[in-house]
């Protein structure tokens, strides 16, 4: 299987990440107290974060892959479960070489 990921209308074709991807929920909202005390709160958005790691990369594939996630712009994303997603890089990519031609390459994204 194969997921993509980059620039809209340019997006990389790469391997499927690991089955120990992690998605959670974030949500935007906001809490102040009113002079009487009462709690405000006001909800804005919700969006996505996942932890996401590759295994047994080659070469080629880890390049592909850190060049689309060390660009400096909003990517696209369309991870394997489906959707598409406008996200960015919080966390610079780590890899890692786990045998002599295979690599491993961990990053945390977010839904803009």
């Amino acid at each position: 299987m194969t997921t993509k990921i980059g620039l809209s209308g340019s997006l990389a074709t790469v391997p499927d990440p690991s089955k120990e991807m992690t998605q959670t929920d974030v949500y935007i909202a906001s809490h102040q107290r009113a002079l009487d005390g009462a709690a405000l709160s006001q909800y804005v958005a919700a969006k996505k974060s996942w932890k996401v790691s590759w295994k047994h990369l080659t070469a080629t594939q880890l390049a592909t892959l850190l060049t689309e996630l060390r660009r400096q712009a909003h990517l696209v994303w369309e991870p394997p479960d489906s959707g598409s997603y406008t996200i960015y890089v919080t966390e610079p990519p780590t890899f890692k070489q786990t045998t002599a031609t295979r690599y491993e390459l961990s990053v945390s994204l977010e839904q803009v």
